[in-house]
């Protein structure tokens, strides 16, 4: 922990460092988080300029607390409605939110041999790009990752995932997409 205190000696006060991190932990961050939070802190900590004659009376610690705090709350309520949005999501596909995992069917074609014939045709009726696209994301990539191998837009790839969706869905392949 101090070498994540001691990282910011020489770029704002120590005194600024321990504010920040006492704050973080009565906000009951996970310690795996602390780094992330405080260096997001302390760049606002250091772009802070405190002016006593704009300060109402309040002390620089005061107001480096209140903006402390606020930069918490808006991190805290981004965290919320995140893992709100993956509840909603999990809900939508039926999933336990608990334990998405648990409920997900896995399909493969070893469980259904007469399938995988009607797979490989599907396939093969794909453009080389589009091919290589499928191959790829039956492989576990993502658009992104594959985007980024193949050298192209990720929205080309996506367009290549459409004409793959219309293929399979033409040959009532659906539940394999």
């Amino acid at each position: 922990m101090s070498e994540m205190l001691n990282r910011y000696d020489g770029y704002v006060s120590q005194w600024k460092v321990n504010l920040a991190l006492s704050r973080i932990k009565a906000f009951s961050f996970p310690p795996d988080q602390w780094p992330d939070l405080l260096q997001d802190l302390m760049l606002a900590v250091a772009d802070f300029n405190f002016q006593p004659e704009l300060s109402n009376g309040l002390t620089e610690s005061q107001i480096l607390y209140g903006l402390i705090n606020n930069r918490l709350r808006s991190v805290h309520r981004a965290q919320q409605r995140d893992q709100q949005q993956m509840q909603r999501y999990y809900k939508h596909l039926g999933l336990n939110p608990e334990n998405p995992q648990e409920d997900h069917p896995r399909f493969t074609t070893e469980d259904h041999p007469e399938i995988k014939l009607d797979i490989q045709a599907a396939i093969a009726t794909l453009p080389p790009r589009e091919q290589q696209v499928c191959q790829k994301l039956m492989n576990g990539l993502s658009a992104r990752e594959i985007a980024k191998e193949l050298g192209v837009g990720r929205a080309s790839i996506e367009t290549s995932i459409q004409r793959i969706r219309k293929a399979f869905t033409d040959l009532e392949l659906q539940a394999w997409l």
